[in-house]
């Protein structure tokens, strides 16, 4: 979980490129997505970075190692998003994620390459984006749900999620270097699935 502009560089690509070929291509036809999509669980990512100062900082106060626990945490939160081991989408715009214990179902809507799920409930009740080439398909987990795995792992307490991710100043405690600005710098998680069947 290193902040590196050379790891980050070649996810952005996969979200532009799409725009890129299209603007420049007058015969670009939308990727067929409907089928069934498998999940490649190598290639899944997630990545963080945070304000390292103000971590010591909190450390220093409260006795309490904040930055262990996000780290610590890692393997775990990265596990998490190894599911849906597989999305069948239907040409009606209804779509299921199936995980290891049950099914979501929900909608999706297609603008070109980039794709946008609705569910009610489930894992990801605050939707999620995907863009594809047809042949390959990779959903952007939303930073909220993210936020909310996270801090189940690594049991974080509310006033230390609020911390971490608010920026909001510990009840009693001085923290001049922070009040608004959230620790927790950036969140990114990718999921990535190759189209298995066409129905």
């Amino acid at each position: 979980m290193k902040k590196s502009t050379y790891t980050r560089l070649p996810l952005l690509l996969l979200f532009i490129l799409p725009v890129l070929l299209s603007s420049c291509n007058k015969k670009y036809l939308p990727p067929e997505i409907t089928g069934t999509w498998s999940i490649d669980t190598s290639q899944v990512f997630y990545d963080a970075g945070w304000d390292k100062e103000r971590m010591i900082q909190y450390e220093e106060i409260t006795g309490i190692d904040l930055e262990k626990r996000f780290v610590d945490s890692y393997q775990n939160v990265r596990k998490e998003f190894k599911q849906p081991s597989s999305i069948l989408m239907l040409p009606d715009n209804s779509c299921q994620f199936i995980n290891q214990d049950s099914i979501d179902s929900g909608t999706y809507v297609q603008d070109g390459s980039y794709i946008t799920f609705t569910f009610v409930s489930g894992r990801y009740p605050n939707g999620i984006w995907g863009v594809s080439n047809g042949a390959e398909l990779t959903l952007l987990v939303n930073p909220q749900d993210i936020i909310d795995v996270i801090t189940n792992i690594a049991k974080f307490t509310e006033e230390e999620a609020a911390f971490l991710f608010e920026g909001k100043t510990p009840f009693g405690l001085d923290f001049p270097l922070m009040d608004g600005n959230p620790v927790i710098k950036y969140l990114e998680a990718y999921i990535p699935f190759r189209k298995i069947s066409s129905k």
